[in-house]
Formats: structure tokens, C-alpha cells, sequence
């Protein structure tokens, strides 16, 4: 049992690798450029975070703040 990660450790991590997490984008870019950004995450096999930090232009520090999960829902 030591090894065993929390129910929640893996809820959070199936929750970053969804592609819907790039709803939170679409105020600040806009809907196209979002489903490019999702296109290209589900054919690399990437997370949307790693494929809008490296074409979007948004900061890091930005991302964390637009691809909160908890703030996702309503």
C-alpha cells in the first residue's frame, strides 16, 4: 500500500491529458486556433498545455491560470 497513488493524483492527471482541457483557451485565442491546438495535440499525443506553450504565445504562468480545472466547471 505504500506505493499506491491517491484516487486523486490520477483524476488530475487524466484531466490534463483531455483534450477538452483546451476549452479554457478559447476567450484568449479564439475558437480556431484552439481546434488547431487540439488537432495538433491529439495527433502527436501531446496535452494541450504542452502544444499552447510551445505555438500559442501564451506565458506559462498564463496557462496555469486558463487550464485550471477547477475553474473549468461550473
Amino acid at each position: 500500500m505504500a506505493n499506491r497513488r491517491p484516487t486523486s493524483f490520477y483524476a488530475l492527471d487524466y484531466v490534463e491529458q483531455s483534450l477538452a482541457m483546451g476549452t479554457g483557451l478559447v476567450p484568449e485565442i479564439g475558437y480556431e486556433k484552439v481546434a488547431a491546438l487540439v488537432k495538433e495535440a491529439y495527433a502527436t499525443g501531446r496535452t494541450i498545455r504542452e502544444v499552447a506553450l510551445e505555438k500559442s504565445g501564451i506565458s506559462a504562468e498564463r496557462l496555469t491560470d486558463l487550464l485550471n480545472p477547477h475553474l473549468q466547471v461550473g
